[in-house]
């Protein structure tokens, strides 16, 4: 019924390129992409003052996070913390102590305000596996958070490597602690490729977006 829908919808809009071509797979040709958008905060929030490592979103096994923890696991870093956000998050404890044998986590579950959360950390961490969009990783890059993105979300599509952030192979800990490290280990770069990420974020603001929506629109239907 869901895929009779798309079919015979006069136009489907897709967030990624990504999701386009799946859905141009099965048989739907009258696809835009247009991405999902957000809303930056009126400044970039400071730095915190020790390096930080965050991820904000569910814990479905689509989101990859498991593949974070185990990365964050490898490097094992007893005073460096990552702080995992989102409903379900607060009981990954157990987890968290399965699959790995050391590194410091912070488990957050819900959080009241977004803002504060970005302000908390100094790198964002999108390790999704199937994802047709991620507006998180969108949400960090305004509040001028450079990114690690895995493939596997359509949002990686708007990272330029090693300009705003890197896109990694999707279930990959190694490639996710690799980057992670990098960060650490040029902390300089940081400001600057999260200035160059909050750049990007607010050519993708709700405005911006919802005129591409009305544009779309009227050469459609008018």
């Amino acid at each position: 019924m869901f895929k009779r829908g798309l079919l015979d919808a006069d136009l489907v809009i897709a967030p990624s390129r990504a999701s386009a071509t799946f859905l141009a797979a099965e048989g739907c040709q009258r696809l835009e992409v247009i991405p999902h958008g957000c809303v930056p905060p009126e400044v970039t929030p400071p730095l915190p003052q020790d390096f930080r490592v965050g991820y904000l979103g569910q814990v479905g096994v689509d989101k990859g996070i498991v593949y974070l923890i185990q990365a964050w696991g490898k490097l094992n870093w007893p005073t460096v913390l990552l702080s995992l956000a989102g409903p379900g998050t607060e009981s990954l404890g157990p987890i968290v102590g399965r699959i790995t044998n050391g590194g410091h986590f912070q488990l957050l579950g819900r959080v009241a305000n977004t803002t504060d959360f970005y302000a908390s950390i100094s790198v964002y961490v999108q390790p999704s596996v199937c994802e047709s969009f991620g507006i998180t990783l969108l949400e960090a890059m305004a509040h001028g958070r450079p990114v690690i993105v895995s493939e596997g979300a359509g949002a990686s599509e708007l990272v330029t490597e090693g300009v705003d952030g890197f896109v990694v192979p999707r279930r990959s800990p190694d490639a996710i602690a690799e980057r992670i490290a990098w960060f650490k280990a040029n902390p300089h770069r940081i400001w600057t490729m999260g200035q160059a990420a909050r750049e990007k974020a607010l050519g993708y603001t709700w405005p911006l977006i919802r005129d591409r929506y009305q544009h779309v629109w009227r050469a459609q239907f008018s």
